[in-house]
């Protein structure tokens, strides 16, 4: 029984970790999204403007989406088991990047297709 467990265990964490590092590349997909989304309303707002440039965000329900994005994996923090699995924490921390000091038998994100 505890080496079934221990196998059903394995193969959720697995794709956990394919989960997690696909949303990170949703992530990076968004931010770069958003930043070309940007590239075109500053060139359309120089020509129309002819001078001072106006900075737009993206907004999603009346706030910054990229500033919102910072804290929405925030809640993972709330699972220790996901903590410690991780051997990171989440908070803060969009883009699941582990800090240079995090155990590298535990950073399974990166690994993850």
């Amino acid at each position: 029984a505890d080496k079934a467990v221990r196998k059903v265990l394995a193969v959720q964490q697995e794709q956990l970790a394919v989960a997690l590092a696909q949303l990170r590349g949703a992530s990076i997909e968004v931010v770069e999204a958003i930043c070309a989304w940007r590239s075109v309303l500053a060139k359309s707002h120089k020509t129309v403007t002819s001078g001072e440039q106006r900075i737009e965000f993206f907004r999603w329900e009346g706030q910054n989406y990229l500033l919102k994005m910072k804290h929405d994996l925030d809640a993972l923090d709330d699972s220790m088991a996901i903590r410690h699995w991780m051997g990171f924490r989440c908070r803060g921390n969009p883009l699941l990047i582990p800090p240079a000091d995090a155990p590298e038998t535990r950073v399974k994100i990166q690994k993850a297709r």
